[in-house]
């Protein structure tokens, strides 16, 4: 009876021995898989099938990144505002450039906005008495949005000066042309001498839609001066400003 308790305890003992030899870690090639190998392939096919990354992702071993930029805060009920390429003239000129333009249109749209700065947008709401106007001869994109990119200046005609001047006679107002602000007189606190405003007009930009944008600016004093970008539409035969355009300013 012993004996045979014995022949189990050795049986025991020995099925012990062979299952601690078979679970023992061991020496791998160097072709073996690694066992983190092994975990991530794994962790990669159980994401796979729940439809995440994909198959030839898992296999991989280059980092996967996903390159996302994001600016500003969103709050409730805000609307996503595309951004679009565009080039260096925000204008988006057609094909047509200021050179096609007929010097009687190009009369009659810088006439409608020397007069819709002086009548209504002179930074006073059209109440300031304005015995001088100054206007530059040259022209400057900026003066409507100084963030827009500005095309090159150009010199107004004198034909297109003087037809803008017999256009503005009824204005109760003095058009003088100058051709540098250097020209002018200032007083210590920045106006112009005499009561004089200045107004400084952009290009003439023709729009796909057979609409021109054009920029007009307005400067009474250090803190009294402003600008737009003016939308003008020809209405039969009449050019008339119908709105603006980018971020108007005002000082």
């Amino acid at each position: 009876m012993n004996l045979k308790y014995a022949k189990l305890w050795v049986t025991i003992v020995a099925v012990t021995l062979l299952l601690v030899t078979a679970c023992s870690p061991t020496a791998t090639d160097s072709d073996d898989t690694n066992a983190d190998d092994n975990v991530v392939e794994q962790v990669a096919t159980e994401i796979v099938g729940m439809g995440g990354l994909p198959t030839d992702a898992a296999a991989t071993t280059e980092p996967l990144a996903t390159e996302m930029t994001i600016t500003g805060t969103a709050g409730p009920g805000d609307v996503a505002t595309p951004v679009t390429d565009s080039d260096d003239d925000d204008m988006d000129d057609t094909d047509m450039d200021d050179d096609d333009m007929e010097d009687a249109d190009e009369i009659a749209v810088y006439s409608a906005v020397v007069r819709q700065i002086l009548d209504t947008d002179d930074t006073f709401g059209g109440t300031l008495e304005k015995p001088v106007v100054y206007i530059l001869t040259e022209t400057d994109d900026a003066a409507g949005d100084p963030t827009v990119g500005s095309s090159e200046p150009e010199t107004i005609d004198d034909d297109v000066r003087e037809g803008i001047t017999a256009a503005l006679s009824d204005v109760p107002s003095t058009i003088t042309w100058i051709d540098s602000r250097d020209e002018l007189e200032l007083e210590d606190n920045g106006s112009i001498a005499g009561g004089g405003v200045l107004v400084t007009l952009g290009n003439i930009h023709p729009q796909a839609d057979s609409t021109v944008y054009t920029g007009g600016s307005i400067y009474v004093g250090s803190l009294a001066a402003g600008g737009n970008t003016y939308v003008l539409e020809n209405q039969s035969g009449t050019w008339t400003i119908t709105g603006t355009t980018g971020m108007g300013w005002i000082s």
